[in-house]
This record gives structure tokens, C-alpha cells and sequence, in this order.
């Protein structure tokens, strides 16, 4: 989803200091030739680990971890999923 990246940044920037931001998305495994994110059949967007924390660490995110987790069922097969959690920094304006 090209719009993540804005996301993550209005969120930086929007948060209070040390405030939690969380969130799930559908994982895209690491493996998966070149894609950072991609758009599935269901319609739904799934993101790599690796770009995920990347973007938030680039936008000022800190902290950030991504849990594998199994946020649902799709046709009665388990979705991999990812719970992230990202702090903002306690000074908005630092690096």
C-alpha cells in the first residue's frame, strides 16, 4: 500500500510523546521474490516484516516490534497476520 509510509509519518507526528502506536496487518512472507507489500486476491494488503519496520523506523517510529500472530480465518484456513507496535519519539523534532 503506497500510502503506508505517510501513515507512519502523520502518526510520528501526531503522537504524544511516548505514546503507543498499534495495529495489525497480513504478513508477506520474506521470501516472497521482491515485493515489500502487495495486494491479494481478498483485497486485502499484506506487507513484508522488513519493510514494515523499516517505514516506521524511517518515519520516527521507534521502538517498533511486529509479532506473528493469526488475526483470522480466511475460508476456515489461518491468515498470517502481524501485530505491530511502534513508540513515538518523546521530542517530535529529534532525529
Amino acid at each position: 500500500m503506497s500510502g503506508t509510509p505517510d501513515v507512519f509519518a502523520t502518526a510520528a507526528t501526531a503522537l504524544k510523546p511516548h505514546a503507543t502506536l498499534l495495529f495489525t496487518l497480513e504478513r508477506l512472507p520474506e521470501d516472497s521474490r521482491n515485493d515489500s507489500y502487495r495486494l491479494e486476491p481478498t483485497g486485502r494488503f499484506c506487507h513484508r516484516v522488513s519493510y514494515v519496520q523499516e517505514t516506521m523506523a524511517t518515519a520516527g517510529l521507534v521502538d517498533g516490534t511486529t509479532d506473528a500472530i493469526i488475526p483470522r480465518l480466511e475460508c476456515g484456513e489461518p491468515v498470517a497476520g502481524l501485530l505491530v507496535t511502534a513508540l513515538a519519539r518523546t521530542n517530535a523534532l529529534a532525529p
